[in-house]
């Protein structure tokens, strides 16, 4: 399977449903234990070379089931549904940058990724019909700049990209969080053994950004294990942590006049890091599995019901090789600054590409959720309501296919 990239802050807060191609060595056998690295170190003036993997596939199908009268053998008169499927679109596509990367103005005290120009060695898209093209070309200056309102704003030599390019840049990069860090999200408690295992940290992740990406948010289950270390006898090695959560009552960006189904959000993460703090190669594989429901009723010449699915699915993969020196990224430091954007309209989330397309569908306004009744027309009859379409399936070789539903995953340990 193709992978995608997320930044190590939203990586546990946006991704993961992959199958992963390699699994991790064996691992330290001596009973040692270790506090496992999950977000790159970095200081101001700092450059790294980065690369950025993303796959990205969703699904958009709208069933239209009209109940018409139709007597039976025994002349009684039944509701028989017949269901059209109105719209049904799909699309996928896989992208890849390669760059030399410096930090830009500002980063927080936390060592949050929150500013940085990215100067580009390869970029391209592949999309669902085998065509190849070139995203930016070599030698294009990124900037990306972390905005109050959670928004990340882009520059290409300067200048503002198009919707279309800004919505493929908000996977391949993105930006950390303010307040808190992977660490604190899906970090071990203390020092652990190989094969340790521990619940991700569901207080910080419902005060860091990912309300803002998924709205009503307000359940996180799920656990990590340190599955290998690997030291190397200088105190230094690499640590390989893994693990799956799922988040409960997120409300789907459906119209307001849609019966909506709480969305299923599922994620997976593996982390690869340095054993200690510092320079070193960082490498986060994670992917995320939505999957949203929704009914509405409407009156034509019989009596309609539309039933709307939407799924996605982003695979990602950030490398950062922080530390050294990279000559290319000398060019950085000419590189014009970051415009600020206006903010995102009420309710918009900052990861454009998590919503769905189409003219039925519009933000999910912020403090307003989706009406949960289906206007009814006076004097008819009630409506059948349909089965739910099934769930998109799950890989038998994903951990998903053993992951614990809420609320039965282990309690939170911090």
């Amino acid at each position: 399977m193709m992978k995608t990239l997320f930044h190590p802050t939203l990586l546990p807060l946006i991704t993961l449903c992959m199958a992963m191609t390699t699994r991790p060595a064996a691992g330290d056998t001596t009973g040692a234990k270790y506090q496992p690295q999950l977000d790159p170190v970095f200081t101001a003036g700092e450059t790294f070379t980065y690369r950025a993997t993303v796959e990205y596939r969703d699904l958009l199908r709208v069933t239209d089931s009209t109940k018409k009268k139709q007597k039976d053998a025994n002349g009684d008169t039944r509701l028989v549904p017949e269901n059209k499927v109105r719209d049904s679109t799909q699309s996928h596509y896989w992208a890849e940058l390669i760059a030399d990367a410096a930090l830009a103005r500002t980063i927080f005290k936390n060592g949050s990724l929150q500013d940085a120009e990215f100067l580009v060695r390869h970029c391209e898209l592949i999309d669902d019909k085998g065509n190849t093209m070139q995203l930016l070309r070599a030698g294009t200056i990124i900037g990306a700049r972390k905005q109050a309102d959670g928004q990340v704003a882009f520059a290409i030599d300067g200048k503002a990209p198009n919707a279309e390019l800004a919505a493929r840049l908000s996977v391949l990069i993105t930006l950390g969080d303010e307040h808190t860090r992977a660490s604190d999200l899906i970090g071990a408690p203390g020092p652990v053994a190989v094969g340790t295992t521990w619940a991700v940290n569901e207080k910080a992740m419902l005060k860091s950004d990912l309300p803002r990406i998924f709205p009503g948010v307000d359940r996180v289950a799920g656990s990590m294990t340190l599955r290998s270390a690997q030291p190397n006898g200088t105190g230094a090695g690499q640590t390989t942590v893994t693990g799956t959560y799922r988040l409960g009552d997120v409300h789907p960006p459906f119209p307001a006049d849609v019966e909506a189904n709480s969305s299923d959000v599922r994620f997976e993460i593996v982390v690869t890091a340095p054993i200690t703090p510092g320079p070193g190669k960082y490498d986060v594989q994670s992917s995320v599995l939505i999957h949203h429901t929704g009914h509405t009723g409407n009156i034509q010449i019989g009596l309609t019901e539309t039933d709307i699915e939407a799924g996605f699915t982003i695979d990602q993969e950030a490398q950062y090789v922080v530390g050294g020196t990279v000559a290319s990224a000398a060019g950085l430091a000419t590189a014009p600054l970051v415009p600020e954007l206006p903010p995102l309209a009420p309710g918009m989330s900052s990861a454009p590409v998590l919503r769905p397309k189409g003219s039925l569908f519009h933000p999910l306004q912020q403090g307003v959720e989706a009406d949960t009744t289906a206007p009814t027309p006076a004097n008819s009859s009630p409506t059948i309501r349909q089965a739910a379409p099934p769930p998109l399936q799950v890989p038998a070789d994903s951990p998903f296919s053993k992951a614990q539903d809420l609320p039965t995953a282990p309690a939170n340990s911090k």
